[in-house]
């Protein structure tokens, strides 16, 4: 989520980055989530960073709801709560994003 788009195509052999996951790094730092949809194999993911006082991200918090698991609050998306345990964890931690 940090890296700019140029940095990315360091990280790929043939310097090649896939439109997807451009794609998916812009949606990434729009939220302040990453988002994986629920598959055959694996329900739906979000996760969020955790930052030190830094700004440097020290670990991620990632929740996988239950496929067909309601939410106690209904007003609250998954996206959203893991988001703000993670800005609750950086904060704690001295990040003042």
């Amino acid at each position: 989520m940090d890296l700019p788009d140029a940095a990315l195509s360091e990280l790929i052999p043939d310097g090649a980055v896939p439109d997807h996951l451009l794609a998916g790094c812009g949606q990434a730092r729009a939220q302040g989530y990453l988002h994986y949809p629920e598959d055959d194999a694996e329900p739906a993911r979000y996760a969020a960073p955790v930052r030190d006082f830094k700004g440097i991200v020290l670990a991620a918090i990632q929740l996988a709801p239950r496929p067909g698991e309601e939410s106690a609050d209904d007003a609250t998306s998954p996206g959203d709560a893991v988001l703000a345990t993670a800005n609750a964890l950086s904060a704690d931690l001295g990040f003042e994003g």
